[in-house]
């Protein structure tokens, strides 16, 4: 190999290696004036190429580096960051080598050029079957990357590298004698997965277990793990249900599977499979012929079995039994017309039972001890009849379409509801409710209710209602001029909208020298002079003044949209007032 020649601080100066034959190393040359890099660039700009583009040698262009003089106090980047390289004051760039582990490190040179190496003793190299020698130095030895190993020499006997794998390196093991026949006995034991096996023939390996009772580890999901086993070498096994819960049996001292306490699942068994029953229901059952106890067996016969001879002694109490016939004749049952063989019955009056239908036959009578009444009849003390039962329906909910039956209303403590047929606004029917009013001794004041609460009609205690009149929102207003008024506005509303006057005045100033004409009424645009006044007066004299209403009644009401206007005289010297109470109501 080509060495790079070292100036004399034995930094190693720039070589290339030749186009021509991409191994001849050649100088690359400097202008010595600038001290630029020579390149010869066949392109314009082209040496931007995109991140792992390939390059053509010959072809491509390529860029001069440059590097900065930076020995007192080296600049250190960011990650990510682009920067200068460094060189010496000979224009020579620093190298370092970056080992696996990241640090950096400078090789050590002579002044010969050459590289000090610790530990190597310059590569001594020792002859074949030379005898070892204790802390003989030696070169360490490379070996070449092959996936696939493969003779990398000519012909067998030459030299050749040793060759790795994943950095294990690649050997090839020759097994004869014993070691060859225990593997073969071990390989007899593997099998082909659902294989087959042949008794006496086939062989296996016996299993070891693990007596690990202290502290049981666990395995994870798809690991390979030691079975556990007891100090009696006994291997243990749980059962597994199909949720994947283990279950280990309960078993005493005879072997037997001890069941738990309360009621436990036997699956089903084969046809005509003989169990012995040592008890049922906690008790030895009784067998063969003899006398009662509790360990005999309650039987009663299905009403649909089928007709046989029994000899019958004594019934214990309320035993249930089956009666094929009765005085000779077989038992109509069932729903039918009348026969020989339907029981006659005969209700007591005393008796406590309750028929659960009555069917069409029953004609229910409209006399005093009958269910039943006439329609219009008269009423008599202790006529028989049904209670009529009610529905609590305390939200009013609707429970029948128009024409369908439906029950009685209460609410929730049994009053029957009465309601209004109409809601409010709604177009009334004329079937009106009835009002009661709540009596109240005179200089009694009622309790407040909130806003929006429901609240009581009060009445003295004669009946008659108390009754405030006006409007919950009632305005006053006064307005004073001093200039005669035509078709003034005092009150204005909207479209959809009434004006209702409750109590109007005009008052003159003691100071007016003249006597005051008025005219207060509703109008669109213009005061009224007959429909629609409310106030008027030809000349009312000074301090005096003319007034109508007390606010507990309506004086007029406006037409929709009409304003309250005023026409007037001047009132020389003083004004005039005018006080007015009034509400609006919509059209």
């Amino acid at each position: 190999m080509a060495q790079a020649q070292r100036d004399s601080n034995q930094i190693t100066t720039l070589i290339g290696v030749s186009n021509a034959d991409d191994t001849t190393a050649v100088n690359v040359r400097v202008d010595p004036t600038t001290r630029r890099l020579l390149v010869d660039s066949t392109g314009s700009g082209g040496t931007s190429m995109t991140d792992d583009a390939a390059f053509t040698p010959g072809t491509t262009s390529v860029v001069p580096i440059a590097g900065t003089l930076d020995d007192t106090s080296p600049d250190s980047i960011d990650e990510g960051d682009a920067g200068a390289v460094r060189m010496s004051a000979n224009r020579n760039l620093y190298v370092r080598i970056r080992d696996n582990a990241g640090n950096e490190r400078g090789l050590n040179v002579d002044e010969n050029g050459a590289i000090a190496v610790t530990g190597g003793g310059g590569g001594t190299q020792f002859a074949e079957d030379a005898a070892h020698v204790s802390a003989d130095v030696g070169t360490m030895a490379l070996a070449v990357r092959t996936d696939t190993p493969a003779n990398r020499s000519g012909t067998d006997g030459d030299y050749e590298p040793l060759q790795l794998s994943g950095g294990r390196l690649w050997a090839s093991t020759l097994v004869t004698g014993a070691a060859l026949t225990s593997l073969e006995l071990i390989d007899d034991t593997v099998f082909t997965d659902d294989a087959a096996f042949t008794p006496a023939t086939s062989k296996v390996i016996a299993s070891g277990f693990e007596f690990d009772d202290t502290s049981p580890d666990s395995v994870d999901e798809g690991d390979i793990g030691a079975a556990r086993m007891s100090s009696n070498r006994n291997q243990y096994v749980q059962i597994r249900d199909n949720a994947g819960n283990e279950r280990g049996l309960n078993i005493d001292a005879s072997g037997n599977i001890i069941l738990g306490t309360g009621t436990n699942t036997i699956g089903a068994l084969t046809a005509n499979q003989s169990v012995n029953v040592a008890q049922i229901n906690g008790v030895t059952p009784l067998m063969g012929n003899g006398v009662t106890g509790t360990g005999s067996q309650r039987v009663t016969i299905a009403s649909d079995n089928t007709a046989f001879s029994v000899n019958i002694g004594t019934f214990p109490d309320n035993e249930p039994f089956n009666v094929a016939q009765m005085n000779g004749v077989a038992v109509t049952m069932g729903n039918g017309v009348d026969g020989t063989g339907v029981q006659r019955i005969t209700l007591a009056s005393d008796s406590t039972g309750n028929i659960a239908t009555i069917g069409t036959s029953v004609t229910p009578g409209t006399a005093a001890t009958n269910l039943g009444k006439a329609e219009d009849a008269a009423h008599a003390s202790g006529d028989v009849g049904v209670m009529a039962l009610a529905v609590s329906n305390e939200a009013n909910t609707a429970r029948a379409a128009d024409g369908d039956y439906i029950p009685i209303a209460t609410d929730t403590e049994g009053n029957v509801r009465t309601v209004g047929n109409r809601d409010h606004d709604a177009v009334d029917a004329g079937e009106l409710v009835g009002i009661g009013l709540r009596a109240i001794a005179h200089s009694t004041n009622p309790t407040a209710v909130a806003a929006a609460d429901r609240t009581v009609w009060f009445a003295n205690r004669a009946g008659v209602p108390f009754v405030i009149g006006g409007h919950p929102n009632i305005v006053t207003l006064e307005a004073a001029y001093t200039a005669a008024q035509t078709d003034a506005a005092i009150v204005t509303v909207a479209s959809g909208l009434k004006i209702v006057v409750t109590e109007i005045e005009a008052l003159c100033d003691n100071a007016n020298t003249v006597d005051v004409g008025v005219r207060v009424g509703f109008g669109a645009t213009t005061t009224p002079t007959t429909t629609g006044v409310v106030l008027t007066h030809p000349g009312i004299a000074a301090g005096s003044g003319v007034a109508r209403g007390n606010g507990s009644g309506i004086l007029g009401v406006g037409a929709d949209g009409e304003d309250l206007r005023i026409t007037s005289e001047v009132p020389t010297t003083g004004s005039l007032r005018i006080l007015v109470s009034y509400y609006t109501i919509e059209s």
